[in-house]
């Protein structure tokens, strides 16, 4: 895999095929953006494919829930980018659109994440905030969160792990967010509002966030100022007064 990169940035598994991995980086020859697959649990790789013509990166890559040949990646080409694969990674085009406008230039993209019912329907999250499209990138929108967001991470199930209230729409799951010095925010209509999270919350510059979904824990790692972890009064476990967060390690 060293070959493969001369940077690497992240690693994403097929949620229909296990032998199927993505990983995303940089080209070691142009320092562009680029992505490989292993379609054998990441015992070999395939051809990288370099999705930008400037200096970049890879940041994350998502894979369509509805539809596993749909892929797609985020990262850099001097602006924040976005690309989409409709042939599980043989090929991909630019799903940036009309991004770039909104984000303003020199921005990068960090995090995505792909409708689990529909795989138009995408949001992501960049240096300027996060961003909404549903016609598979064509056209973006802004969201209200406008601070930089460096991860998104979907729950499926159960009553959102804020306790604070927040109403789902039919059929929707919550999304967290991790933001570069604004702490956590959730949304549970898929990006159109976000509700601030951060009590307890010494550290809010977010670096990546993580679900355990059995216990309902929702774990943030920081820049410098350790783990954290946020239990909702209804997780399995002991009852918190008043959901929170606690320092983890």
């Amino acid at each position: 895999m060293d070959s493969y990169f001369g940077y690497g940035g992240c690693l994403a598994a097929d949620p229909v095929d296990a032998n199927i991995f993505y990983a995303g980086g940089s080209d070691p020859s142009t320092f562009a953006a680029a992505v490989c697959k292993s379609a054998n649990g990441g015992l070999a790789w395939g051809t990288r494919r370099t999705l930008g013509a400037n200096y970049g990166m890879c940041y994350d890559i998502a894979v369509a829930p509805s539809n596993h040949a749909i892929v797609y990646a985020a990262g850099e080409d001097n602006d924040a980018r976005v690309w989409r694969s409709q042939n599980s990674g043989d090929s991909w085009g630019n799903a940036t659109g009309n991004l770039v406008s909104l984000t303003g230039s020199g921005e990068t993209a960090y995090a995505l994440w792909v409708d689990p019912t529909d795989s138009n329907k995408v949001l992501v999250g960049t240096s300027a905030g996060a961003f909404k499209t549903s016609d598979a990138g064509t056209t973006w929108v802004s969201t209200p969160l406008t601070y930089g967001t460096r991860d998104v991470v979907y729950d499926a199930g159960g009553s959102p792990i804020t306790g604070s209230g927040a109403v789902r729409a039919a059929g929707s799951g919550t999304l967290y967010a991790g933001t570069t010095d604004h702490g956590v925010y959730c949304s549970s209509d898929g990006g159109a509002s976000w509700i601030e999270m951060n009590d307890g919350l010494d550290c809010p510059n977010i670096l990546c966030l993580a679900i355990d979904p059995t216990n309902r824990i929702l774990f943030a790692g920081t820049d410098r100022e350790s783990v954290w972890r946020f239990q909702s009064a209804t997780a399995a476990g002991p009852a918190l007064a008043k959901p929170a967060w606690r320092r983890y390690k």
